[in-house]
């Protein structure tokens, strides 16, 4: 196994709703977000995982996946078939095995009727993807975070498509290249990092 390095971060991120700025969409908020970790600490977070489905006879190889377990479908119907104290002590066991996790939580979101009313009106249909923007910012303030650790951050995103996937690593590279993308006067209070600090910060991305 390749040694890790000290210094290194890594961001794994999902998105919820439509990025699309659509005005007929019910929606009201498009979300980005994920954990933040050192991957040094990868096998702590995998033991305590792995210590949680053994204790309630998860195979594994099966992902812990929020909607199944709060719907009871699929992978997780078997919850539905528990009395309620022991469904509570389910979620109570794996409420306490993600906060003992070495992980920083992030997220970005976008209230959509927010984002109509200030972008639409004024760039039409050159208004950007809601992705676009919350992307930016998460990326951009875990890379902020890990410099100040001085260390390096690799972005990890959930396939979705060929277009979605392209678009992200599109703006990666454009944060990596340019900085970046939002009004200089606007975001200067934010102490937005240079395009030469991220570049040094990114280390790459994939899916």
């Amino acid at each position: 196994m390749d040694k890790i390095d000290e210094g290194e971060f890594a961001i794994y991120i999902d998105d919820s709703g439509s990025p699309k700025p659509d005005p007929k969409d019910q929606y009201p908020f498009f979300a980005m977000g994920g954990v933040l970790i050192k991957r040094n600490d990868e096998q702590i977070i995998k033991q305590l995982v792995s210590e949680f489905k053994i204790r309630w006879s998860i195979p594994q190889e099966q992902p812990l996946h929020g909607n199944e377990i709060r719907s009871r479908k699929k992978g997780f119907a078997w919850l539905g078939k528990l009395q309620k104290p022991e469904q509570d002590r389910f979620l109570e066991d794996l409420t306490f095995t993600i906060i003992s996790c070495p992980i920083i939580v992030h997220a970005c979101v976008v209230s959509r009727q927010g984002y109509l009313n200030r972008y639409l009106e004024k760039y039409g249909e050159e208004t950007w993807e809601m992705m676009r923007s919350a992307f930016s910012i998460v990326v951009e303030c875990s890379a902020k975070y890990t410099g100040m650790n001085n260390g390096s951050l690799m972005v990890y995103f959930e396939a979705a498509g060929k277009n979605e996937d392209t678009l992200l690593k599109q703006y990666f590279h454009d944060l990596r290249a340019k900085g970046h993308p939002f009004d200089a006067n606007r975001s200067d209070k934010y102490s937005p990092l240079s395009a030469e600090d991220l570049s040094n910060t990114l280390r790459g991305i994939d899916s």
